[in-house]
């Protein structure tokens, strides 16, 4: 088989070596893995029930979890191998089998949480538990999880139940593939792309029938175009065919999956999904959350009808500069073009200039250096790891004091046909503890989509996508500084309305002069970037914050909307929203949300977490930085002592409160917003 063990670095359980990997390796390993899972949940299913104990009993579900832990994102040290190869653009034959595994792990995953014969022992082993306060916060966490998937419901309703959610799962597994596997491409002359530099140009394939140059769907293609390309045209096809990547299909089982979810929600007795799923967040309820985002967006308003005035202003002089049509409108294909005008102009931010000061690699060793030092961490680089493509490096990482091995971080950064097409930390083996009551070593991988080396030049980063790679970064720390002994808690596994906190406070950095002299050096001369340039960016973070805060809070309204109605269209629901929120309406010939997969999988009703994490994570960096500044190793290792070791193992506000020394308030983010 494929996947051998022999000369792995040390605590490494797979090798991720599947370049030569076929279907059948997938499948063939596939029954193993769910037999192994099967196993464990029959074991402590079969446990006397008079003679509970943790070996009998709670030890197994541990392990269970710990090797095959299904959510769409993460299967476990033992899933990981066989699903992982879905996301990062390996032979096609490969892919499919991934996904299949992962749907078969996904399913066993939802029928292992809804055995009643587990949650029974589990409610009786809680009165007589007397084991470490993680354990016994699992237990609880495993109650309140049973009693959310209907293990209190009478038999019929409770099958219903699992056949609703297995639909789920089937669908969004299937929303996914199809914007993974989207080969969607526009072809366009060369006169259609004014205003964007030559060297984007000559970088660009040329489709082999027409002679034309093909921009793709990527991130590094799409977003120079909405940014630079002075043509309307050009930046309206590029908006259609991204925002229509998911096809018909995608809007079909979006509103299918609306309707199952809030099917569960009523059988579950509550009255929304959304109420359902934010019950176990910070916020606990949708009310909360709705008077959170339309608290923010009145205070935005302002903002953003000063910014609106401006945009439009700088959209009227070039239609006539250029004899374009001026409609008297903001369209959705006007945005990202006329924002970057803004930031050009008022602030003087050229990024195709800035980006010559952050060549990857000089970033990536800026990056490591910053994270060593605030959290105590040291990075060494593997030669020749085991891994899926030639583009692939990694990291192995120690506790710099004790020299303790804590894992690996794997980088995939550049786009490939078949790959995730965004930005994301993926989980590939646990760091909980395993069944010897040893903590097992982390292994996390950077799936990103930075603009690849071309044209004698190296890979160069906007300042936006610095922001990005550090944040995403951070999520990789979350995951190998976690103490966390229990899978449920391990690393980002915290509530789904603090995740981003962590890793959004970690932005901050990327702000400041320290952190930018140690992450810049021009690809030519290798100077670094100029404080005078420091203080543009600082000062245009405050560009079009109306717009970009206000966009986040349309998403996360659509989110909530959708998921508190189980009739609702989500394509009238996205519209009324954008309308009411931005004051534009979508092309009516697009539906974004076909591309939306935040709210198929882990974010559904949750979507609100981005901006609500960051109201505490602006309100932490100003507490424990903000006087010291951001490269005080005493401040870093308490953040990683109270924060990033802890994992789930403890309520969010409780951590928050134990590093602010005090409730958290907003009073930080509204400053940093310009709204105080």
């Amino acid at each position: 088989m494929a996947c051998t063990t022999d000369k792995l670095p040390e605590g490494m359980r797979h090798n991720w070596n599947f370049r030569s990997w076929k279907e059948n390796d997938i499948k063939d390993r596939l029954p193993e893995v769910l037999n192994q899972i099967q196993t464990l949940y029959d074991k402590a299913g079969s446990a006397d029930m008079g003679n509970l104990t943790f070996d009998t009993f709670l030890q197994p579900i541990l392990q269970a979890q710990r090797l095959t832990f299904g959510n769409y994102w993460w299967y476990g040290t033992l899933g990981s191998p066989i699903v992982f190869p879905k996301l990062v653009g390996v032979k096609k034959e490969v892919r499919d089998a991934a996904t299949e595994a992962g749907k078969a792990i996904d399913d066993l995953t939802l029928e292992m949480f809804m055995r009643k014969d587990v949650f029974e022992r589990m409610i009786e082993f809680r009165k007589i538990c007397d084991i470490d306060p993680e354990y016994v916060r699992f237990v609880d966490r495993m109650i309140t999880v049973g009693k959310s998937n209907g293990l209190q419901l009478e038999t019929e309703q409770h099958n219903q139940l699992k056949v609703l959610k297995t639909e789920i799962n089937t669908l969004a597994g299937e929303f996914e593939k199809r914007l993974i596997e989207d080969k969607t491409v526009v072809l366009l002359n060369e006169s259609d792309l004014a205003g964007l530099s030559e060297d984007f140009i000559k970088g660009l394939e040329v489709d082999a029938e027409t002679g034309l140059k093909k921009l793709t769907m990527s991130y590094p293609t799409y977003l120079p175009v909405m940014r630079k390309c002075r043509i309307p045209d050009t930046r309206r096809k590029m908006v259609l065919a991204y925002n229509n990547r998911g096809g018909t299909r995608n809007e079909e089982i979006m509103q299918r999956v609306i309707e199952l979810r809030h099917e569960c929600a009523k059988l579950l007795g509550y009255k929304t999904w959304a109420a359902h799923r934010q019950e176990k967040n910070m916020a606990k309820n949708p009310e909360t959350v709705d008077s959170f985002l339309k608290t923010l967006s009145s205070k935005l308003q302002p903002l953003w009808k000063e910014e609106r005035e401006a945009l439009l202003k700088l959209k009227e002089e070039e239609c006539k500069k250029y004899g374009y049509e001026f409609n008297g409108e903001l369209d959705m294909w006007d945005l990202s073009y006329y924002c970057n005008m803004i930031e050009e102009k008022d602030y003087c931010i050229d990024t195709e200039k800035l980006k010559e000061y952050f060549p990857l690699e000089t970033v990536t060793k800026g990056l490591l250096g910053v994270y060593s030092h605030i959290l105590g961490l040291e990075f060494t680089k593997l030669i020749d790891p085991p891994a899926w493509h030639d583009d692939v490096f990694a990291y192995k990482v120690n506790d710099k004091q004790s020299g303790e091995l804590m894992g690996y971080v794997y980088m995939d950064l550049f786009p490939r046909e078949g790959k995730h097409s965004h930005f994301a930390n993926k989980p590939m083996q646990s760091g909980a503890v395993n069944e010897a009551g040893v903590k097992e070593k982390t292994v996390t991988c950077m799936v990103c989509n930075f603009n690849p080396p071309s044209q004698g030049k190296p890979s160069l980063l906007t300042p936006n996508e610095v922001t990005t790679y550090f944040h995403e970064f951070g999520h990789a720390m979350h995951a190998i500084c976690s103490k966390a002994k229990v899978q449920m808690f391990w690393g980002t596994h915290v509530e789904r309305d603090f995740v981003e906190a962590p890793s959004q406070m970690l932005e901050n950095w990327v702000k400041e002069k320290e952190v930018l002299a140690r992450m810049s050096g021009h690809y030519e001369t290798g100077e670094t970037i100029s404080d005078v340039e420091v203080d543009k960016l600082k000062k245009a973070d405050m560009a079009n914050a109306g717009y970009f805060n206000l966009r986040q809070i349309a998403l996360a309204t659509f989110d909530q909307r959708i998921h508190q109605s189980g009739s609702i269209g989500p394509r009238k629901a996205y519209s009324d929203v954008t309308f009411e929120i931005l004051g534009m309406r979508p092309h009516p010939d697009t539906f974004f949300p076909g591309t939306f997969e935040h709210v198929m999988h882990s974010y559904d009703a949750g979507y609100y977490s981005y901006m609500w994490s960051e109201v505490f994570s602006v309100d932490m960096y100003e507490t424990v930085f903000g006087k010291v500044g951001p490269l005080d190793a005493n401040a870093g290792m308490k953040y990683r002592q109270t924060i990033l070791e802890k994992g789930g193992s403890v309520d969010g506000f409780d951590m928050l409160r134990n590093i602010l020394g005090r409730e958290p308030n907003q009073e930080a983010f509204l400053k940093s917003k310009g709204l105080i």
